[in-house]
């Protein structure tokens, strides 16, 4: 490495970083939609959290298989496609016309989706540091909390403005184009 070049594992932390921002924003801007969803389908509270459960089972279920896939194809492939379910289950989620079918598209497509992106990007930066690991390592999950934090305020002015339905579509975007480029950044 010449002097004044970044080293490639840390572009490797800024696509994990990206890739947990992104799916955790969405994740955790649950809480925004959870009034809407209740008056749009007429949904008990229990009914309507059910969505975000079935999201968070789901991916801290998956960690051991995502891995074993990451190990097979590499971990860009399998980032890319979890962001990418994201979007295409919140796609699903913004044309429910009943609370089922916001079970199976954002349940399962935000639940499978970070399953699938979570263990491999931090794979790939733990692969790419002997010394440092720890710091690159806690940068990229560093991005669980940006998202965690940024995600809820966003969608709320987003519903505000929108309504829960486009907010879903604009969060879809924001899912395939951080999932694209994350997963141009994290690589075996």
């Amino acid at each position: 490495m010449t002097r004044g070049t970044v080293f490639a594992g840390w572009w490797v932390v800024a696509g994990a970083f990206l890739a947990m921002m992104t799916g955790y924003a969405v994740a955790y801007s649950f809480a925004a939609f959870f009034g809407a969803l209740e008056s749009e389908f007429g949904a008990r509270r229990g009914e309507t959290a059910l969505v975000f459960s079935i999201s968070a089972f789901l991916y801290f279920s998956l960690g051991f298989p995502a891995g074993l896939i990451a190990d097979r194809t590499g971990p860009r492939p399998v980032v890319i496609g979890g962001l990418l379910l994201i979007a295409v289950g919140l796609v699903a989620a913004a044309g429910a016309t009943s609370l089922w079918q916001v079970y199976a598209g954002y349940g399962l497509g935000v639940g499978v989706g970070i399953g699938l992106s979570y263990v491999p990007s931090v794979a790939a930066v733990q692969r790419w540091f002997v010394r440092r690991r720890g710091t690159a390592s806690g940068l990229a999950v560093a991005g669980i909390g940006v998202g965690t934090l940024l995600g809820a305020p966003l969608a709320h002015q987003l519903i505000a403005a929108l309504g829960w339905r486009q907010t879903y579509l604009v969060l879809a975007a924001v899912a395939a184009a951080g999932g694209l480029v994350a997963g141009w950044l994290v690589r075996p």
